[in-house]
């Protein structure tokens, strides 16, 4: 989840509407619906999150939505994210309060 929120940008929103049918392996692409603007787009899939994905995919068999609730029925929430940024915020000694948001905005020194 953090891999494609900071990796390829997409909205917390965004991430959590993909369903597995939107990753097109072949094409090296994500699917995503109604993003900001209610507009779909195409986002290209990096070999590294495709791998990343694999893995995971291998691991959790998700149904329909690549990130499932704990009843695999409905998609994960948006408040299991944010708690997920958070502690991998504070594992990495980061002092301030850090969003899902922020990390589709932050850049890397060169």
């Amino acid at each position: 989840m953090l891999y494609a929120l900071y990796g390829h940008g997409l909205r917390l929103n965004e991430l959590l509407s993909v369903r597995t049918n939107d990753l097109l392996w072949d094409r090296n692409q994500i699917f995503v619906h109604k993003g900001k603007g209610k507009k779909d787009r195409y986002i290209p899939m990096s070999q590294e999150f495709k791998s990343l994905i694999r893995m995971y995919i291998h691991e959790y068999r998700p149904q329909y939505w690549l990130f499932e609730g704990q009843d695999a029925q409905s998609r994960y929430s948006e408040r299991s994210v944010q708690e997920v940024v958070r502690t991998a915020a504070r594992k990495a000694r980061i002092p301030i309060k850090v969003t899902p948001h922020m990390l589709r905005h932050l850049m890397l020194p060169t």
